[in-house]
């Protein structure tokens, strides 16, 4: 095998996608603030990226030239969408909105660990015995969709749709590369904006116990109705992506080992440190994407203002100056806050929501009434820059 190099990096490259980390090592070893003659700038060192993710200078709005641009919002739903999104927002616009949706996001999520158990215990009884199961498409999504559906307040029969609709909306946050997905885009986030608005003026009429009937009787006329159904549509995409992206990706590590470690059988709060420790070693989020507002100096090297940098949050959370024996799992381990969900204001709104339906559907799976999965040797990425999803999660189920 040839030897990683930082001149190597290519986010695109099929080798790239199946094992970044050896060119990440060679990122933070050779050259932790790197030029890609693609043009963008990529950091990996754990202390830059916390600091870069923390630094107003470093914005979220979409980049001058990208389709989905504030000047193309009366042209593509895709813009009008990304541009009302918290997550393309900076401060002070970003502030308000994102503490509104947070009170009533979290005071939603609160409390609910029986709901997400039974829904995992329920999702574990669908899996075929004797047979080879994919856990992505027959376990995970499934049991993330429902539970994100259950907490907004989408009925249980629009999981399925809700969870595709939820796939295309993360091609917000990548490099769209023909006018045909572009167009596709286009028409899946007009659907799945329709129906949430179509939910909110059902509930306006009669609310019931779920998140989208919070926020319609909170507006106070400081957002739109566009700015809350496109929001919501952020949450659900996160809800089922972060899941399920996290959760196989624990799935995988552990279902490597030769014995599971103890933390899985212990406390709620073992198995959650266990979850972070699977998360940093795999972290679902590659890198974060940001647009310099000015130029910024770091290391000595200068990033010109209106830049773009790609700040390596899986690349920092096994940066060996920061964690001990960084590529190694290691769930007993006390370790440094992993970037996993990034840091800063921009850091994941439903992190907590996130850890807690990892946790129940691990308890679930490898419960002592469980079957027993036995991994399958071969591990399926999805080819997606910027995300280490697995695309499949083939195990053998056993009695």
């Amino acid at each position: 095998m040839q030897e990683s190099t930082a001149s190597s990096f290519e986010p695109n490259d099929p080798a790239t996608i199946d094992d970044p980390f050896p060119v990440y090592k060679a990122l933070r070893d050779q050259d932790p603030v790197h030029w890609n003659p693609k043009g963008f700038w990529f950091i990996s060192r754990y202390e830059d990226v916390l600091a870069c993710l923390k630094d107003a200078r470093f914005s979220n709005q979409p980049a001058p030239f990208a389709l989905v641009h504030a000047r193309n919002r009366s042209k593509f739903v895709a813009a009008d969408v990304a541009n009302n999104l918290i997550a393309f927002k900076d401060a002070p616009d970003h502030t308000e909105l994102r503490a509104w949706l947070a009170r009533n996001f979290v005071r939603r999520t609160q409390n609910q660990q029986d709901r997400f158990a039974a829904l995992a215990a329920a999702s574990c009884k669908t899996l075929s015995l004797g047979g080879n199961v994919d856990l992505v498409s027959e376990f995970a999504i499934p049991f993330s969709s429902r539970a994100i559906c259950a907490v907004l307040g989408f009925p249980e029969a629009d999981a399925p749709r809700v969870a595709e609709w939820s796939n295309d909306f993360f091609r917000l946050f990548h490099a769209i590369p023909d006018g045909d997905e572009f167009h596709r885009l286009n028409d899946s986030l007009r659907a799945f904006r329709q129906h949430v608005l179509d939910l909110m003026a059902l509930r306006r009429a009669a609310p019931i116990e779920d998140l989208i009937s919070d926020l319609v009787s909170k507006m106070d006329g400081s957002v739109s109705d566009h700015e809350v159904a496109d929001n919501v549509m952020l949450l659900a995409a996160d809800g089922i992506g972060n899941v399920q992206s996290g959760l196989t990706n624990c799935l995988s590590i552990l279902l490597q080992q030769d014995r599971l470690p103890e933390p899985l059988f212990g406390s709620t709060k073992d198995v959650s440190k266990l979850v972070d420790e699977c998360l940093r070693l795999e972290s679902p989020g590659q890198y974060q994407g940001r647009i310099t507002k000015e130029s910024v100096q770091i290391r000595g090297k200068t990033i010109r203002a209106r830049s773009i940098v790609l700040l390596g949050l899986a690349s920092a959370n096994r940066d060996e100056a920061v964690f001990e024996n960084a590529d190694a799992f290691r769930p007993l381990d006390t370790r440094p806050q992993h970037l996993a969900f990034g840091a800063g204001s921009h850091m994941c709104l439903g992190n907590a929501m996130v850890r807690t339906e990892i946790v129940h559907a691990l308890r679930a799976l490898f419960a002592e009434d469980a079957p027993r999965l036995v991994a399958q040797p071969h591990r399926h990425w999805l080819a997606r820059p910027g995300h280490r999803w697995l695309e499949k999660l083939d195990v053998e189920v056993l009695a």
